[in-house]
């Protein structure tokens, strides 16, 4: 959609804080979504990271925006800026999700904490379908900061 790169633009001084702060708050209402015994795994995992650092998932975010944005920038590129970016993600959600799972997968292997790494390794198999349906709202978030 855009001559600069996604990246470029998501890091920015100025629109990196609200980037981080949306998409913890998207994560947050994707979790809370979530049901099931899978949902419930996950709501337990994500609740106990609160616990122990209630920056933890914006933290993380913060920390995985450089790699995130370069593994969305296909799409971005791709992206014909109608319709909007999220139903864009979504129309190819287990090829974007993957994408953005291997920088995760990445993260995690590099971790220094074993607990962090099992409990990644736990939830990673329902990973994929929570990602992918957390495409429109991260989609949106992104357009968002990146038009």
């Amino acid at each position: 959609m855009s001559d600069t790169a996604l990246r470029d633009e998501l890091l920015d001084p100025s629109t990196r804080p609200w980037v981080v702060t949306d998409l913890d708050h998207a994560v947050a209402t994707q979790v809370k979504a979530t049901t099931g015994i899978s949902g419930a795994a996950v709501r337990t995992g994500y609740g106990l990271a609160q616990r122990v650092r209630p920056t933890f998932v914006a933290d993380a975010i913060n920390h995985l925006l450089p790699e995130f944005a370069a593994a969305l920038q296909p799409w971005w590129e791709d992206y014909p800026g109608t319709g909007g970016f999220g139903a864009f993600l979504a129309a190819d959600g287990p090829a974007v999700a993957e994408a953005l799972l291997q920088v995760t997968d990445r993260s995690a292997e590099a971790s220094r904490r074993e607990a962090l790494r099992r409990a990644y390794h736990g939830l990673r198999g329902r990973a994929a379908k929570l990602v992918t349906n957390a495409l429109p709202a991260v989609g949106d978030v992104i357009e968002r900061h990146a038009s």
